[in-house]
């Protein structure tokens, strides 16, 4: 988990959905972001909390407008019947954005 986050910020160019689908399926699994061990990898790659904070909340940002070509991209990876009413819906990918920044409030 933590080095999906990390990557969420930190990946060159763009947010990887698959990155964003492992998170959520991590989180299915009820396992939880330690945020001790994001705060050592990034020290352990010598970035700067203040920028990761940074980074990571302009990626989320540019993640609010992207359901769709989540969806699209991970129809590539998904078996069809994932695709329910409930996991398709707008209130799923809120759900999931907030998520996410709640765990960047560290």
């Amino acid at each position: 988990m933590t080095d999906k986050i990390v990557a969420v910020a930190m990946r060159h160019n763009r947010v990887m959905n698959r990155d964003i689908w492992d998170i959520y399926q991590i989180k299915a699994k009820n396992i939880e972001l330690s945020i001790d061990l994001v705060k050592q990898k990034l020290a352990d790659r010598q970035i700067d909390i203040l920028f990761f904070k940074q980074r990571y909340n302009e990626r989320l940002t540019q993640l609010e407008t992207q359901q769709q070509l989540f969806w699209r991209e991970m129809q590539r990876f998904l078996n069809p019947i994932a695709y329910t009413e409930e996991f398709t819906d707008k209130s799923w990918w809120e759900n999931l954005l907030y998520l996410l920044k709640d765990w960047g409030n560290f």
